[in-house]
C-alpha cells in the first residue's frame, strides 16, 4: 500500500514539472515578443524588424514603425523581396545586455558585402515598442526637376520626387536610354541614416557610342563633300585671289596624326537633354587645282567641336565647329 502511494505522488509530481516546462518556456519568449507588430521590449521589436526585413516581408517589418509610409509602391513584400536578391541582410547580431529600458537600440548587420552599423529610436505605446520610422524618406527633386522620367529598379517614379524606402540596395535610373544618373546605385544602410542624394544625369554609355558612331559617319560625308566649305563639317578653306579653284578637283583627307573619334567624350549640355557636345583636335587636309590647272592648293583645316542633337535617338545630328 505504501509503494503505491509513492508511485502515484511521484507521477503527480512528474506531470506538473511537465507541465511547468511546457508554460514557462512560452512565457518567456513571450516577455520579448508577442503576435506580429507587438514587442515586449526595445530591442525585440528591432530584432523582430530586421529579422522580416531578411525574409524580405516588408509588411512585418512595417507592423514594427510608428510611421507608416504613404507611398507603398516601393515598400511592398514583391518589390521588397525583389531588392534584396542580389543584397540580401544576414548576419543580424542585436545585442542583448541592451535590454535596460534605452529607447536607443545598436545592431549590426550585413547588408549585400556591406557591413552596417545602425542604431533605431525605439518608443512605448500602447500595443509595445514600436520604432519611430521603420523606413527612410529621401527627395530627389532637384534631379527630377531636369525633366527626365525615372526608375527605382525599373519602377517608375512618377511625379512623386519622394521616395520611402526600406534599408537595401536601390538602382535609381532614367527611363529614356539615352541618359542614367551618374552614381545610379542607393544604398540605404538604415532609417535613421543620414543619407542625401546630389547626383546628376549624364549620358548613357549607349548614348556615347551612338554619338561616336554618328560623328564618324558624319564626319565620312563631309570628307566627301567637294566644296571649300562643307555646311555643317567645321573646316573649310578661305580660297585664293589668285585663281578659281576648280570644284571638281577638291580633295578632303583627314590627316594622318588626328585621332579617332572613339576618343570623343560628349557631355550633356547643361540646359538640355537632348543636345551633347564634346572638344577634340581633327586635322583634315585639302589638295584642289586651279580651274585652268596652273596652281595647286594645299591647306589644313581642324575640327574642334562635335555637338550632337539626338530628340530623335534613331537619327542623331551632328554638327562639326
Amino acid at each position: 500500500m505504501g509503494r503505491r502511494i509513492w508511485i502515484v505522488l511521484l507521477s503527480i509530481a512528474l506531470v506538473g514539472l511537465t507541465a511547468a516546462a511546457v508554460w514557462v518556456v512560452p512565457q518567456a519568449y513571450d516577455k520579448l515578443l508577442g503576435d506580429s507588430g507587438t514587442a515586449r521590449s526595445a530591442r525585440a521589436a528591432v530584432e523582430a524588424y530586421l529579422t522580416a526585413l531578411a525574409a524580405g516581408d516588408a509588411t512585418t517589418a512595417l507592423s514594427y514603425s510608428a510611421l507608416q509610409p504613404q507611398d507603398t509602391r516601393f515598400t511592398s513584400d514583391e518589390f521588397y523581396s525583389r531588392s534584396l536578391a542580389g543584397n540580401p541582410i544576414t548576419n543580424i547580431v542585436v545585442p542583448e545586455e541592451q535590454d535596460s529600458g534605452s529607447n536607443l537600440i545598436s545592431a549590426s548587420y550585413t547588408l549585400g558585402d556591406q557591413a552596417i552599423e545602425a542604431h533605431f529610436t525605439v518608443q512605448k505605446h500602447d500595443r509595445g515598442w514600436l520604432l519611430d520610422g521603420g523606413f527612410l524618406r529621401l527627395s530627389v527633386a532637384d534631379l527630377a526637376a531636369a525633366g527626365a522620367p525615372l526608375t527605382l529598379n525599373g519602377v517608375p517614379l512618377g511625379e512623386n520626387p519622394r521616395l520611402e524606402l526600406l534599408p537595401g540596395v536601390y538602382t535609381l535610373d532614367a527611363a529614356d536610354p539615352m541618359l542614367t544618373v551618374s552614381s545610379p546605385n542607393l544604398l540605404i544602410t538604415y532609417p535613421e541614416s543620414e543619407t542625401t542624394f546630389t547626383e546628376s544625369l549624364i549620358l548613357s554609355f549607349d548614348a556615347i557610342i551612338a554619338i561616336q558612331d554618328a560623328a564618324k559617319a558624319h564626319l565620312n560625308a563631309c570628307l566627301e563633300v567637294q566644296a571649300l566649305a562643307p555646311p555643317g563639317c567645321g573646316f573649310g578653306f578661305a580660297g585664293t585671289n589668285i585663281g578659281v579653284v576648280n570644284p571638281e578637283s577638291i580633295i578632303w583627307t583627314l590627316d594622318k596624326d588626328s585621332p579617332d573619334l572613339t576618343t570623343l567624350v560628349p557631355l550633356l549640355d547643361p540646359d538640355s537633354l537632348t543636345t551633347a557636345s564634346g572638344l577634340i583636335s581633327i586635322k583634315v587636309n585639302l589638295l584642289a587645282y586651279s580651274m585652268t590647272q596652273w596652281e595647286l592648293y594645299e591647306d589644313s583645316s581642324t575640327i574642334s567641336q562635335v555637338k550632337a542633337d539626338f530628340s530623335d535617338p534613331d537619327k542623331i545630328k551632328i554638327v562639326f565647329h
